[in-house]
C-alpha cells in the first residue's frame, strides 16, 4: 500500500472523520497546555479577592524564607467534620491553601502532613496526644478535630486545638507567628520593670517584702502566662544602662524613676527597642488609700513619643459599665460603676492582630490617652470606649469605698469616644538630649534613631487577677476561670512586639465565606417585621391570661360562670383577634421565605449561568466581527 502524504490523507478523509480527527487533536492539545501549565505557572497565583486573602505579606515571605531548622506541620482534618459543617469546610481548605503556599516559599524548610484522624485510630491517638480537641459531630458520640501540631528539630512544639471560625481573620498572623516562634529555637527576653507586686514580690520595699513573703505572696496569674513563653529578667527601679539581652521593655506603673533610669529608657526606644507600658492614673490593685500616681519626668518620655497621658483624669463610660455592690454592710446596693468598664469587641480595633478577635477586656478606673500635635509618630488606638463617656476627676477614687451611685447620677456624656490603649510607631525625637553619652546600650547607633513600636496602655488594673480571672478551690486544687480577655491581650502583645519586623503590621485580612449582604438586609426586615407582630401577638396573650386570672380568683368559681354577656363577647372578639394574628404572622414568615428563595434563585442562576452567557456572547461577537471583516475584504 503506497504511503500517502499528509495533504493526500486529509483530502481523502471524509468532512465528518476530518472533524472528529480535529477534535481529537484538540483534546490533545488541551491535556498538554495543562500539563505544560502545571509545570511552568505553578509559582504564578492570581488573587482576585478583594482583601487579598490568598496573598502573603512580605513579613510572612522573610520569616519563611529565614526557617533554618526543618519545621513539620500536621494539619488534623475530619472529613466528617466537613460533611457536617461547610463553614469548617471552607475554612480548612483555605488553612491546607496557605500552609502547601507556605511550603514552597519556605525551599525544604517547611513540610506540611494532611492527616484525617478517623475514630479510634493511630493518628486520632496522635491528635489526642498534642493536644487537639474534638468536638461532637454525631448524636453517638463521634468527635470531628480540626486543628494543628507542628514541631522543630529540637522537639519543640505549637499547637492550635481547634480553628475558631472567629480567628480566621487572623490566619496569616497565627500561622507566621507560630512559625517563627519555632524557628527560632532562643526565645526571647522581657525586661520587667515595675513598682507594683506584678511579679509577687517586686516593687515592694524591704519590710514590705518581708510580710508578702509571709503571706505567700504570689506572681499575678499573667505573669505566670508570660513565663511560660518568654524569658522574663527582672530590672532594678535605677538604671545606668538597658541590658543587650532585653528584647521587649515592659513598664508596668513607672512612677518615681530616677532621671538616669528615664535617659535609659530613652537610649533603648530611639535604639527601635520594643516597649510595652502600663500607666494608671488610680491603680485599685497594689496601691495604698489616698496614694496619688505621680510619673514625674515620665511625662517627657510619652510626650517624645506622641502621646498626652494626664494623671488626674479617670476614664467614665455608661455602655460598658459593669454592675458592682454599692452597698455597705448588709444592705445590697446594685448599680453601674461608670470606672469600672467591660470593653467589647466594638471597642476593640478589629483589624490589628494584638487584640482583633478578642471577645472582652475588663478595665479599673483608667486613664485616657491623646495624641500630641505635631507629634512625628502614628497613634494608632487599639482599645477605645463607645461615644458615651465622659471624663472623672482622679482625686474622686482617693477613697477605698467611691460614690459609685453618684457616678452613675452625675454621669453626662461628652459624645465621643476616648483612648484607652494605642499603639506608637515611627522614629521617636529625643526626650533628654541633654542626657549623658554613655546612658546606651552597647549595641546601639547613637547617631540615628530607628524606628520604635510602641504599645501603651493607660490602666495597669488590667494585669490584676481580681479584674479578670476568678479562681476557684476544686477539691484542694486551684482552678483558674478567665472571666475576660486581659492574659490573651498581654501575650499578644508581647508576641507583636518581640517578633521582629516580620510579625509587626500583620494585620486582619477578612473571612473566605462572603455573605449576600441583600439577602441578609431582606431577611433581617422581615424578621423585624415578624418579631413585632409576635411582640404584638405576645402582649394580647399576656393580656388575656391576666383578666382570666383575676376572674378565677372570685370566690374559686369557674371563670365562665361570672363572665358576663358583654365579657364572654370581649373574649370571643379577643379569640378572634388571636386567630387573625396568626394567621398574619404566618403570612409574613411565607413571604419571608418566598422573597428570600426568589432573590438566592436568581443570584445562583447568574453565579451559574452568567460567566458562560458573557463567554457565549463574547465567542459570537468575535466570530460577527470576523465574518463582517471577511465581507468587507471580498467587497
Amino acid at each position: 500500500m503506497p504511503m500517502l502524504s499528509p495533504s493526500a490523507f486529509l483530502q481523502a478523509l471524509s468532512g465528518r472523520r476530518l472533524a472528529l480527527v480535529g477534535l481529537a487533536l484538540g483534546v490533545v492539545a488541551l491535556f498538554a497546555v495543562n500539563l505544560a501549565a502545571v509545570s511552568v505557572l505553578k509559582p504564578l497565583r492570581l488573587d482576585l479577592t478583594e482583601e487579598g486573602l490568598f496573598t502573603l505579606s512580605e513579613g510572612t515571605r522573610r520569616v519563611l524564607v529565614a526557617i533554618d531548622e526543618p519545621v513539620t506541620v500536621r494539619l488534623y482534618f475530619s472529613r466528617r467534620l466537613g460533611e457536617a459543617s461547610p463553614p469548617h469546610a471552607m475554612f480548612h481548605n483555605r488553612v491546607k491553601g496557605l500552609l502547601l503556599q507556605y511550603a514552597d516559599l519556605a525551599h525544604g524548610g517547611l513540610k506540611v502532613e494532611l492527616i484525617d484522624p478517623e475514630p479510634f485510630s493511630e493518628a486520632e491517638d496522635r491528635a489526642v496526644a498534642f493536644g487537639l480537641q474534638g468536638v461532637p459531630i454525631t448524636t453517638g458520640g463521634d468527635v470531628g478535630y480540626f486543628g494543628l501540631a507542628a514541631t522543630n528539630s529540637v522537639d519543640a512544639k505549637e499547637v492550635v486545638p481547634f480553628f475558631a471560625l472567629e480567628r480566621e481573620t487572623f490566619l496569616e498572623y497565627d500561622l507566621t507567628r507560630m512559625l517563627h516562634s519555632l524557628a527560632l529555637t532562643k526565645r526571647k527576653t522581657i525586661g520587667l520593670l515595675s513598682t507594683l507586686p506584678i511579679d509577687g514580690l517586686s516593687g515592694q520595699s524591704g519590710l514590705e517584702m518581708a510580710m508578702a513573703w509571709q503571706r505567700g505572696a504570689r506572681p499575678w496569674l499573667v505573669m505566670e502566662q508570660i513565663r511560660e513563653l518568654f524569658e522574663i529578667r527582672s530590672l532594678p527601679a535605677t538604671l545606668d544602662v538597658l541590658p543587650r539581652d532585653v528584647d521587649v521593655l515592659m513598664l508596668v506603673q513607672p512612677k518615681g524613676l530616677p532621671e538616669k533610669t528615664l535617659q535609659a529608657i530613652d537610649r533603648f526606644v530611639r535604639d527601635g527597642g520594643r516597649v510595652l507600658v502600663f500607666v494608671d492614673p488610680v491603680a485599685e490593685s497594689g496601691r495604698r488609700e489616698g496614694e496619688k500616681a505621680t510619673f514625674g519626668a515620665f511625662d517627657r518620655l510619652l510626650r517624645a513619643w506622641g502621646v498626652a497621658f494626664n494623671p488626674d483624669t479617670v476614664a467614665a463610660n455608661a455602655d460598658a459599665a459593669r454592675r458592682v455592690n454599692a452597698g455597705q454592710g448588709a444592705r445590697a446596693v446594685i448599680a453601674d460603676y461608670v470606672a469600672w468598664l467591660t470593653l467589647g469587641q466594638e471597642t476593640l480595633d478589629a483589624g490589628d492582630a494584638v487584640v482583633g478577635g478578642l471577645e472582652r477586656i475588663t478595665m479599673a478606673t483608667a486613664g485616657i490617652l491623646e495624641p500630641v500635635t505635631g507629634g512625628t509618630t502614628t497613634f494608632q488606638p487599639l482599645i477605645t470606649t463607645s461615644p458615651r463617656s465622659m471624663r472623672l476627676a482622679a482625686g474622686q477614687f482617693a477613697s477605698s469605698l467611691p460614690d459609685v451611685v453618684g457616678f452613675a447620677r452625675g454621669f453626662r456624656s461628652e459624645n465621643h469616644p476616648l483612648v484607652l490603649a494605642a499603639r506608637l510607631t515611627g522614629a521617636m525625637p529625643a526626650a533628654f538630649p541633654e542626657g549623658p553619652s554613655d546612658v546606651k546600650r552597647q549595641d546601639s547607633s547613637p547617631n540615628t534613631p530607628q524606628p520604635a513600636n510602641i504599645i501603651i496602655v493607660a490602666d495597669t488594673d488590667v494585669l490584676a487577677d481580681d479584674f479578670w480571672v476568678q479562681r476557684q478551690n476544686f477539691f484542694g486544687q486551684q482552678i483558674v476561670v478567665p472571666l475576660a480577655d486581659n492574659g490573651t491581650f498581654v501575650i499578644n502583645a508581647l508576641e507583636d512586639l518581640s517578633g521582629a519586623e516580620a510579625l509587626i503590621g500583620l494585620r486582619g485580612r477578612g473571612r473566605t465565606d462572603r455573605p449576600f449582604t441583600l439577602v441578609a438586609a431582606l431577611r433581617h426586615d422581615a424578621e423585624m417585621r415578624y418579631r413585632a407582630k409576635e411582640q404584638e401577638l405576645l402582649q394580647q396573650i399576656e393580656a388575656v391570661q391576666g383578666r382570666m386570672r383575676t376572674l378565677e380568683q372570685r370566690e374559686g368559681k369557674p371563670a365562665e360562670a361570672l363572665l358576663t354577656s358583654e365579657e364572654r363577647k370581649t373574649l370571643e372578639d379577643f379569640r378572634r383577634d388571636l386567630l387573625t394574628a396568626r394567621r398574619e404572622l404566618r403570612a409574613v414568615k411565607h413571604a419571608l421565605a418566598q422573597d428570600i428563595e426568589r432573590l438566592e434563585g436568581w443570584l445562583k442562576a447568574i453565579n451559574i449561568a452568567g460567566v458562560p452567557v458573557l463567554l457565549v456572547g463574547f465567542a459570537v461577537g468575535m466570530a460577527w466581527r470576523r465574518q463582517k471583516k471577511e465581507k468587507g475584504g471580498e467587497a
